[in-house]
């Protein structure tokens, strides 16, 4: 196997998309469980508040869809951060596919 400036290319080479995809797969989990570590926050508040204060029903209302809202967001970004790591997973084996035969 060569690649296009004539060096060989080592037979591990094809490991290295695989590699890549498992660290931002593993990096992506961890940052989608960072953020949407607020949003749990708020669900215990809004639980503690509901009976141990007497909070308003708006500001209930509001943090309990700033939760949703939280939520949601979160893991439409973290679906869309997947798919675009497994096109780009795709991609690179393909280009090396049909560079390597």
């Amino acid at each position: 196997m060569e690649t296009t400036s004539g060096q060989p290319t080592p037979r591990w080479w094809w490991w290295k998309p695989v590699w890549d995809l498992v660290v931002e797969v593993w990096v992506g989990s961890a940052l989608f469980a960072i953020i949407f570590a607020p949003a749990v926050g708020l669900d215990l508040t809004v639980k503690w508040l509901k009976t141990s204060s007497g909070a308003s029903e708006f500001l209930l209302e509001l943090l309990t869809w700033t939760k949703y809202t939280i939520a949601v967001l979160d893991a439409v970004l973290y679906v869309s951060f997947m798919v675009n790591m497994a096109w780009r997973f795709m991609n690179e084996l393909w280009r090396r596919k049909t560079n390597h035969g």
